[in-house]
């Protein structure tokens, strides 16, 4: 499996693995990891809503997210950043999402004030 298959089965809510990018659920959402659980880069909440981080990493994990903008119909990273349309997020706020049990939906996520 490649980086980009893992992100289309991000996007789709199915398990997928490489040696540096995984996705798998957690309390109700699909976590996008990049490298380890130290470093989501994307959360699927249940409704379908995706958060993005937008801390950096390493070039490889950049490389992750661009996939990630690119999986989401955008360009490049920055292309989505500028766009104002997309949840983005720091990774320790992130990591609070996919802790909060609570945090389940996206009105969950509003009303937490992450």
């Amino acid at each position: 499996m490649k980086n980009k298959e893992v992100i289309q089965q991000f996007l789709n809510g199915e398990n997928a693995k490489t040696e540096n990018l995984f996705c798998e659920p957690k309390l109700n959402k699909f976590v996008l990891y990049s490298y380890g659980y130290h470093f989501p880069i994307g959360i699927k909440l249940s409704c379908g809503k995706i958060l993005i981080s937008c801390s950096g990493y390493s070039q490889t994990t950049a490389k992750h997210k661009g996939y990630l903008a690119r999986g989401l119909g955008y360009s490049r990273f920055s292309d989505l950043e500028r766009s104002g349309k997309e949840t983005l997020l720091t990774t320790k706020q992130l990591q609070q999402v996919i802790d909060d049990e609570n945090i389940n939906n996206y009105s969950d996520f509003i009303a937490s004030k992450i």
